[in-house]
């Protein structure tokens, strides 16, 4: 008797063996086909960045079409619209691959590990006709990152950007006319006028009302970080007054 039993036992794991290995194997052509779709996927989405580098709209177009995340991040996280700003782009270039990627869902103020939004990375680029575009697609012209600061801080701490050297002024002056707030402090109490560079930007600041001997949390007005060019808008105002004086002008 105990000999049948065992024979029964044995054809039975016979007959399972075969039902186990088909689980095995079905559980792995699965996993492949799943890994597989995302390791696609996820090539998808580093070559979207590619295209968004190299400003290859066609290629980005159709990696877009075939699934890719118009919101994917790179290792600094950086999207699409953050790489746009290290190409110069010209008008129509600008506003086809911005409206064209705000249509897919790409987020126009997403941030990236800084905490900067797309905006940023155009005015540090000197891109100002990307800047016009994702402000009329959008974007918050007074976003603030997590140090206090907006895209105007970034702007005015500018001289120049980018390879046609765009005056960080120019692109202040956007700013502030599309809504930025000129009277802005960040963290540590630092006004626009704190971060200026450049005597012209200063003289403009004053000009919206900034004062120079404002002071932020320290306790430090303008004239402790940026003395040179305090002391170069002083004299060029002095020279100014005196030509005008003496009727020069």
């Amino acid at each position: 008797m105990g000999l049948g039993i065992d024979k029964e036992r044995t054809a039975r794991q016979s007959r399972l063996i075969p039902r186990g290995l088909r689980v095995v194997f079905g559980a792995f052509i699965f996993m492949s086909m799943f890994w597989g779709a995302f390791a696609c996927k996820k090539d998808g989405n580093v070559n979207l960045l590619t295209s968004a580098k190299t400003l290859d709209m066609a290629g980005l177009k159709n990696l877009v079409e075939n699934g890719a995340d118009p919101n994917y991040q790179d290792g600094d996280g950086k999207t699409i619209l953050h790489l746009l700003g290290i190409n110069f782009l010209g008008k129509d270039e600008a506003d086809a691959m911005v409206h064209y990627l705000v249509q897919q869902g790409a987020r126009i103020d997403a941030a990236d590990k800084s905490g900067n939004a797309p905006l940023f990375d155009a005015i540090l680029g000197g891109n100002l006709d990307l800047a016009v575009s994702l402000v009329h697609h959008g974007a918050d012209v007074n976003f603030q990152n997590p140090r206090g600061q907006t895209p105007l801080f970034m702007a005015v701490s500018l001289i120049t950007a980018g390879p046609r050297q765009t005056r960080g002024l120019d692109m202040a002056r956007f700013l502030q006319q599309a809504g930025g707030n000129i009277f802005a402090r960040d963290n540590d109490g630092k006004n626009l006028i704190h971060y200026s560079k450049d005597p012209e930007t200063t003289a403009w600041l004053i000009e919206q009302g900034q004062s120079p001997a404002l002071r932020d949390n320290f306790g430090k007005t303008p004239l402790d970080y940026n003395r040179d060019e305090i002391l170069k808008l002083r004299d060029s105002i002095a020279a100014d007054y005196k030509a005008k004086k003496q009727g020069t002008f």
